[in-house]
């Protein structure tokens, strides 16, 4: 009877050592990736300190609309009034906006609420007069701003326009100047959003303007076009907000990315370091992006809103990072060329109720000058609309009643 062969002890220890060789190749190979992000990272960290530096030390400087100067910040006394005008009834403040023009008064709940907040009204409208604005944050911790909320920022403009349209004429105009003007003192470090935000109040300004000029005198026409005037001419840069989201966004994802494992062991750390790959590989994009639209000026539009979307189309939108983190930039493009139409437009139509020849603007769609078409009941100012020709189904138009 034979003897059976003696198993090889040498198997085990190839296919050990053929293990160790494959684990170490994979350490070795996830080491030199996570060096390389780490470079990355580095590189657009001290990019980003370098922005966050020069916007540290920015400011909103613009001329009050009436009166003298006040030293301090806009912004913070807007939000300081705006405590006491906290959980306001949403859908009634907008369906009486809505109405101005058309009711002959609003509901009487509201002029009751009006009163009753009328202190904190009266100091939403004081922030205006301060010298300068701008959020009191940092942008490496933008994403988590101290404001209110949006809604709430809107519905205690509108309350105010409630309250200004039941005073005279002449009030009510400069109220309407006035919620313009808290709508841009929100912009200055207020990312994206905040461009959103400040179209609204123009939209509540323009109802105002037409429920309240026709029964004004000719000189609070006269001063309303001038207001409305140096709004248009010192409107903050909707390019800064814009850049601003893009560098918050990217200061976020660098914080994410300290948080990274050495080494990804399971399902769930892969999916993590896949994700930070993309935004390394991405954010360099978006910073170069938002450069260019640091320089979004709306008071040189059309020029510089070409010049802005020709920048967003060179996003890399294949990269899962920069198509998640990206606003939806064209719509804040669209809603910001409409609000400085209708302050260009407003300015024209008040002053040519007054012939008042020294206010003159250029339609922000297609550059040609704004013109007034002057009747015996009315005030008709026309724009070319999104696609820049005049005579297309998406021509704007303001009308004031005379």
């Amino acid at each position: 009877m034979s003897t059976p062969a003696p198993r090889s002890r040498s198997l085990p220890l190839t296919a050990l050592a053929a293990g160790l060789l494959v684990l170490v190749a994979v350490v070795g190979l996830n080491l030199a990736q996570r060096a390389a992000r780490d470079r990355q990272h580095r590189a657009l960290g001290a990019r980003l300190r370098t922005v966050v530096t020069a916007r540290d030390a920015w400011r909103y400087e613009r001329p009050v609309l009436r009166g003298t100067a006040l030293d301090g910040n806009a912004w913070t006394a807007q939000q300081d009034a705006l405590r006491d005008l906290r959980r306001l009834p949403h859908d009634e403040l907008s369906a009486a906006v809505d109405a101005l023009g058309t009711a002959t008064t609003a509901p009487t709940s509201l002029l009751t609420l009006a009163a009753q907040r009328r202190d904190a009204l009266t100091a939403l409208r004081a922030s205006t007069q301060r010298a300068w604005s701008k959020a009191p944050y940092s942008l490496a911790d933008a994403l988590a701003q101290p404001s209110r909320s949006g809604r709430e920022q809107l519905d205690a403009a509108r309350l105010l326009a409630v309250q200004g349209a039941h005073e005279s004429p002449a009030e009510c105009l400069r109220v309407a100047a006035d919620i313009v003007r808290l709508g841009q003192d929100l912009t200055p470090g207020g990312l994206a959003v905040s461009v959103a935000l400040a179209s609204m109040h123009t939209g509540v300004a323009e109802a105002m303007v037409k429920a309240c000029a026709p029964t004004a005198d000719a000189e609070a026409r006269r001063n309303a076009a001038r207001e409305f005037a140096l709004l248009a001419r010192h409107a903050p840069s909707t390019g800064r907000c814009l850049a601003d989201d893009a560098y918050a966004i990217t200061a976020s994802g660098l914080r994410a990315l300290a948080a990274e494992p050495a080494l990804p062991l399971s399902r769930q750390g892969f999916s993590a370091v896949a994700e930070r790959r993309a935004f390394l590989d991405g954010a360099p994009a978006l910073l170069d992006i938002a450069a260019r639209l640091d320089h979004l000026d709306p008071r040189a539009y059309p020029d510089t809103l070409r010049d802005a979307r020709a920048a967003v189309n060179l996003l890399p939108t294949h990269n899962a990072f920069v198509r998640a983190a990206m606003p939806v930039y064209d719509g804040l493009f669209s809603r910001d060329v409409h609000a400085m139409w209708r302050l260009r437009a407003l300015a024209v139509a008040l002053a040519a109720m007054v012939d008042e020849g020294d206010v003159a603007f250029t339609d922000p769609f297609s550059g040609a000058p704004l013109r007034a078409e002057v009747r015996e009941d009315r005030v008709r100012v026309a724009g070319a609309g999104v696609d820049g020709r005049e005579g297309t189904r998406d021509d704007v138009a303001i009308t004031l009643r005379r």
